[in-house]
């Protein structure tokens, strides 16, 4: 098996996980922050805002956008999927950065653990495409795993902000 029938795999896990994240369902804003257990003090704190100055419609807005543009990108690039796979997962790789940037911005418990979750969940996406590219055989089943993680966080995103 080499990278011209792996990447097809790897563009069609990264499309299922792009379009359940474009359609997750994502509420209208509210006023007020739901309870949720408390973020990790673990990573680095916005030096912007308290958590509770953001609320759990402001957060879902961010991640939807963020949902949705990574959508609109992988939908866009597929046929460079096939065609070329480095430039594919390169192509990948930026997305999860921009992901991770607006994950950044998200400071409303609940939401923010979500977000992180999808992040390091599309970071491993990130890693098994990258060794799908350079071993095929093997890669194949990674990145199927990793694109369930990926349909099952953003499954959870939409059902938070519902």
């Amino acid at each position: 098996m080499n990278a011209r029938t792996v990447l097809p795999t790897v563009g069609l896990a990264a499309l299922l996980v792009a379009g359940l994240a474009g359609c997750s369902p994502i509420g209208p804003t509210e006023s007020s922050s739901t309870a949720a257990a408390p973020a990790s003090s673990a990573a680095a704190a916005p030096a912007t805002a308290p958590a509770s100055s953001q609320t759990k419609g402001q957060a879902c807005t961010l991640l939807a956008s963020s949902m949705e543009t990574l959508s609109t990108k992988l939908s866009s690039e597929y046929t460079s999927f096939t065609n070329d796979p480095k430039a594919a997962v390169a192509a990948i790789q930026e997305l999860s950065a921009t992901f991770a940037a607006n994950v950044r911005k998200v400071t409303e418990p609940g939401a923010l653990a979500l977000g992180q979750k999808a992040e390091a969940d599309l970071a491993t996406f990130v890693t098994a495409a990258q060794k799908a590219v350079a071993h095929p055989a093997a890669g194949v089943a990674a990145v199927q795993k990793q694109a369930t993680a990926l349909q099952k966080d953003f499954t959870q995103v939409g059902s938070y902000c519902a």
